[in-house]
């Protein structure tokens, strides 16, 4: 008898055990669960770069502006290689996001000299070149120009990704360090460098979209009368825009004769032409008169 008590008791001893034992996992198992660990810390404080291109219009002419996140880097004003200044903000925004998505850090983006070109560069591949009509229109010397931008890319990173400003002594080695890997070059490598500065804008873009051409009446600007036929090429939203081409002639010291071909969206211009940007002339066939 005194067995089967002793039996039972030991049985219910065991039985409290276990149910504590359970409680007590369990309560650890949720208090785990509901802390966060250091790597979600630290993976919620990561902040994600992306530059993006945003369009300005100034009259008729097609600005770009180029963003890291919500911050303005700089802005290009610009015609250069048949392309806009937004369409080569496009550009700028893309190599920026291919550079981010290997790991670029800021002191990658420095301003270097080309066979006389001005270029930012990452590593040693050209960002954007800066050329005498985009010093101009901001009115300062293109190689400060160069720098600027590339100062703004570098401080910029530096804000978002919460890094400290570097020392006097790093900037002014920062600064120094390209022109002198450009010294060491041979004329065939620096040769080179400056074609794929000249260009890698033109070769590696993708337009934003589709591109799409058609035959309009090209009309002789002064008499209205309709002189032949010219293909355009464009972005498709601006060949659409497109309903002739004017014919402006002009002379050059009274011995040359010059005519240009002006992409316009009307069949009758006026005194001002209403010319399309983004839209080239490819091909003209004129009539005999």
């Amino acid at each position: 008898m005194m067995r089967q008590v002793a039996s039972r008791f030991f049985c219910f001893l065991l039985l409290m055990g276990l149910v504590a034992g359970s409680y007590g996992v369990g309560r650890l198992l949720r208090n785990t669960a509901a802390a966060p660990s250091a790597w979600a810390a630290d993976e919620a404080k990561a902040v994600s770069l992306v530059a993006r291109a945003e369009r300005q219009m100034e009259g008729t002419a097609e600005k770009g502006a180029v963003y890291l996140n919500d911050q303005l880097l700089f802005s290009i004003d610009t015609v250069a290689g048949g392309l806009t200044g937004y369409e080569r903000s496009i550009i700028v925004a893309k190599r920026l996001n291919d550079a981010f998505a290997v790991g670029a850090v800021p002191e990658q983006f420095v301003a270097s000299v080309a066979q006389g070109q001005n270029v930012v560069l990452w590593k040693d591949r050209p960002l954007i070149t800066v050329d005498d009509a985009q010093a101009r229109a901001i009115g300062k010397p293109r190689q400060q120009v160069a720098e600027e931008w590339a100062a703004s890319i570098r401080s910029t990173m530096r804000q978002l990704l919460g890094l400290p400003e570097p020392s006097q002594t790093q900037s002014t080695a920062l600064r120094g360090e390209q022109p002198a890997q450009r010294s060491t070059e041979t004329p065939a490598e620096a040769e080179s460098a400056a074609q794929t500065t000249a260009t890698t804008e033109e070769t590696d873009w993708q337009p934003p979209e589709p591109y799409d051409d058609k035959d309009v009446p090209i009309i002789s600007v002064g008499e209205g009368q309709q002189i032949g036929v010219a293909r355009v090429k464009g972005p498709s939203s601006h060949v659409r825009l497109v309903q002739a081409v004017a014919a402006v002639e002009t002379h050059y010291e009274k011995d040359l004769e010059i005519e240009i071909y002006v992409p316009i969206s009307t069949k009758v211009p006026g005194k001002t032409l209403e010319r399309i940007q983004g839209v080239g002339v490819i091909g003209i066939a004129k009539y005999r008169l």
